[in-house]
């Protein structure tokens, strides 16, 4: 009886080891302060309309912006091209064509190095002519 109750005592302290040493591996995370942003009405003659999103890097390694895309060739993103260490902020500025009048929402796909892998983040508004 004392074998079984000392070998599953090391099974369950080997148990706890693997789960701590899985929860302290080092990872990024990305947090950003908004993920959609509403251009409300914007004039045809503008010709542009520029957002910037922020992020952190909340994580506990480098994070790594790998690409941006975008939903349609109107909107265009530039983007923190260098690793965001864990604490910092990097960002994404994200240009709209406003040259097709009428309501429109285009989505911005971030792909990262963090758990997420991918973010999604959103423009909205109205072009108008005056």
């Amino acid at each position: 009886m004392k074998k079984i109750i000392v070998i599953s005592s090391i099974l369950a302290l080997l148990f706890v080891g693997f789960l701590f040493a899985q929860n302290t591996t080092a990872r990024p995370s990305i947090v950003f302060d908004e993920t959609i942003y509403d251009f409300g009405q914007l004039s045809r003659k503008q010709k542009k309309a520029t957002h910037v999103f922020h992020f952190k890097n909340t994580g506990t390694a480098d994070l790594i912006i790998k690409d941006v895309t975008t939903s349609c060739g109107c909107t265009v993103p530039q983007w923190t091209q260098t690793p965001i260490a864990p604490g910092q902020q990097g960002e994404i500025t994200v240009t709209y064509n406003t040259s097709t009048r009428g309501e429109f929402i285009k989505r911005i796909t971030v792909k990262n190095n963090s758990d997420l892998k991918k973010a999604l983040l959103t423009i909205k508004g109205q072009v108008i002519d005056d």
